[in-house]
């Protein structure tokens, strides 16, 4: 495992506070960024148009409330909460992914560009990762609990 699930939701929640913050004070900063032009270009999405700047604030707003609900049981470090809401988000952003791509109308949809396609492209990324992260770690610990037992078992058969 590279990266633990809780630095993984660490970063996950960082980035949503950092893009949140910068989509409120300064758009341009995400608009322009390199990754969102290439993934629009590689899909063939139509590039982010003129969007106005309530439209980015309230998007910035919903990053940063996402950002708080996420800070909150990661700083309890509940970490059943991710468990369980990874699998759920990771079908969301998969959706979202294909609905934003255009592909599954003969009309694209008005939320059809770079900038929402890579957000939810990353999210299914970074859930698909956690996902499989939270399974790794189970399989570690069931295996660590079924080592003990044997262990105690062996312990016990000697006495």
């Amino acid at each position: 495992m590279i990266l633990s699930p809780k630095t993984q939701v660490s970063c996950s929640t960082l980035l949503q506070l950092t893009t949140g913050f910068l989509l409120l004070f300064r758009p341009n900063i995400v608009l322009d960024s390199n990754i969102i032009n290439v993934l629009g270009l590689a899909m063939e999405i139509p590039p982010v148009g003129r969007i106005d700047q309530a439209s980015l604030g309230l998007i910035g707003i919903i990053l940063v409330v996402m950002a708080v609900q996420s800070a909150i049981p990661l700083a309890r470090g509940d970490m059943l909460y991710f468990q369980t809401l990874a699998p759920i988000r990771l079908l969301i952003s998969f959706v979202i992914c294909a609905y934003t791509s255009g592909y599954l109308q003969s009309k694209p949809p008005p939320v059809a560009n770079s900038l929402s396609f890579t957000f939810a492209f990353i999210d299914l990324i970074w859930q698909f990762w956690l996902y499989a992260s939270f399974g790794q770690e189970k399989a570690v610990a069931q295996g660590k609990t079924k080592e003990e037992e044997e262990e105690k078992a062996h312990h016990e058969h000697h006495l």
